[in-house]
């Protein structure tokens, strides 16, 4: 028993710990003699009545192992699977439990479901996309033809009234400069001038934000390549501000300073665009929660070059993070969000994704006042770059 990495336990009828080797030591944080004092009630989650879920575990004959959720003794949680089988001796019956931690495999599951995720959201957004640009140029031509006519237009009528009002004396073209005038005021010609144009510009602009959404959310959602490109990290920051824009628009200002003296960096684009989409999100969550909508907060996202690499700063003034809790937010099924509010995965994700560029991530924060998540990335990677 002792030679295997998995935890095994042997436990009484009653889900008792009997036994447990040297691996549970490792795993839970408990001690022979402590193991032999607690219930699996204690290193399971949800695990309320350990002799009806051990029974039903082993009649269920699950060779691959059932996924739950472990404790650690210092209340950690973390993913795994678990095997139970009966055992008989005598007059003696218990179980015999073997678990196993499969904290990397979830984390590598997550983040093959991501990149599908991805996969499929990169194929609709580009469907969408083409869907949507195609009749917003035309709207956009239509509408800045409709413009320069209307300002034409107003041009020329001006100078029909200055030409009637200066060469018509006689009575009849009073008459007539008297029905102009009329119907002049009737146009209300005046305020057509001043606010026809303003809305062909507005519609204009308008126009241009869609376009520019649109193309934001094609190249945040497209997964990549397989394999590191060279990307600009400025730009994936901007289109992560874009995308995120309806999650912080109403609770927070956002301030941008990105050093454009930094030049494209190696990576996954697809997958950084999680991270600085996750972290924006999490930030005007927070704000959210701080706040309670009476006031608007701030996030501030800035980029500066490192010596080695890339550092990104993303800053809420928000409630802040716990000290207590600080070294737990990037584990999975972490979370101090609601039930249905959140998974736990999100910054689980993004800890993954920057490990996987051989990058760091780390947490500044003080308690009422905000957090702010420092991400650094180097500017060489030991694999083959292929160029964006």
């Amino acid at each position: 028993m002792d030679t295997t990495p998995d935890a095994i336990f042997s436990t009484d009828r009653d889900g008792l710990i009997l036994l447990g080797n040297h691996a549970t030591e490792t795993l839970f944080g408990y001690n022979a003699e402590e193991f032999t004092k607690i219930s699996f009630s204690k290193i399971l989650v949800d695990f309320d009545d350990p002799p009806s879920e051990l029974n039903r575990i082993a009649t269920s004959l699950n060779l691959v192992g059932e996924r739950r959720v472990g404790r650690r003794r210092n209340g950690d949680v973390f993913p795994l699977e678990i095997i139970v089988g009966k055992m008989e001796a005598g007059n003696r019956r218990g179980y015999v439990a073997s678990i196993r931690d499969v904290t990397q495999r979830v984390q590598i599951e997550m983040r093959l479901e991501q990149s599908r995720k991805l996969e499929s959201i990169g194929q609709l957004a580009a469907g969408v996309a083409h869907e949507i640009n195609t009749p917003m140029q035309y709207i956009c031509d239509n509408v800045s033809f409709l413009q320069e006519s209307v300002d034409d237009l107003f041009s020329l009528v001006e100078r029909y009234s200055a030409v009637i009002e200066s060469q018509c004396e006689s009575a009849s073209c009073d008459k007539v400069f008297e029905g102009i005038r009329k119907a002049r005021e009737d146009l209300d010609i005046d305020y057509l001038a001043e606010e026809a144009p303003r809305a062909a510009k507005q519609t204009i602009a308008g126009v241009k934000q869609v376009q520019k959404i649109v193309s934001s959310m094609k190249k945040i959602s497209h997964p990549g390549n397989d394999r590191i490109e060279l990307a600009d990290i400025n730009e994936i920051i901007e289109e992560a501000i874009t995308i995120s824009t309806n999650e912080w628009r109403y609770v927070a200002d956002i301030e941008v300073d990105l050093d454009k003296s930094i030049t494209s960096i190696p990576c996954f684009s697809g997958e950084l665009s999680q991270v600085f989409l996750n972290l924006i999100v999490n930030a005007a969550h927070a704000i959210d929660e701080a706040k309670l909508g009476l006031e608007k907060g701030t996030i501030k996202v800035s980029s500066n070059p490192l010596q080695s690499g890339v550092e990104v700063r993303i800053e809420d003034d928000g409630t802040g993070i716990p000290e207590e809790i600080r070294d737990k937010v990037f584990d999975p099924f972490f979370t101090t969000k609601e039930v249905g509010k959140g998974t736990g995965q999100g910054l689980s994700i993004v800890y993954g994704i920057v490990e996987n560029h051989n990058g760091s991530i780390r947490i500044e924060s003080e308690l009422g006042l905000g957090t702010t998540f420092v991400v650094n990335l180097p500017i060489s990677q030991e694999v083959e770059i292929e160029s964006a």
